[in-house]
């Protein structure tokens, strides 16, 4: 099952990076596909996280630029501190996840700064943590 999972993703990463209307793949496609794929990364347990699904908000962000600012807080509730739970304790655990959650961070500074201001200082304060750790 994670494989298909896996390939869907990649599958749905391909498609948004081949759009050509960003605008309208933020507006109708993205909501719902957030709201499945997110709350499935957050509720399963570390091992059955799939970095997968922070490669794909990556693409989605690169693509969809300031068009996808305003989803980014919903993101970063799903994955942020999860992941980082998984990647803090050592550096040898789940290195893909480690890869793409400094990936997604870097996409998000570049395209959706604005969204970083938005979290609360806790959590902001968080996200500078992790990038010098």
């Amino acid at each position: 099952m994670r494989t298909v999972k896996k390939e869907a993703l990649r599958l749905i990463s391909a498609w948004v990076a081949k759009s050509t209307d960003p605008k309208q793949v933020c507006e109708n496609f993205v909501p719902p596909l957030l709201n499945a794929v997110l709350g499935d990364y957050n509720r399963n347990h570390p091992n059955a996280r799939d970095s997968e699904v922070l490669s794909t908000m990556t693409v989605f962000i690169n693509k969809l630029e300031n068009h996808i600012t305003g989803e980014v807080p919903k993101i970063f509730d799903a994955v942020f501190e999860c992941t980082l739970d998984m990647i803090k304790d050592n550096f040898e655990d789940f290195p893909e996840h480690r890869t793409n959650f400094y990936l997604l961070l870097e996409s998000i500074n570049q395209h959706c700064f604005p969204a970083l201001l938005q979290i609360p200082p806790d959590k902001f304060k968080l996200v500078m943590d992790s990038i010098v750790w």
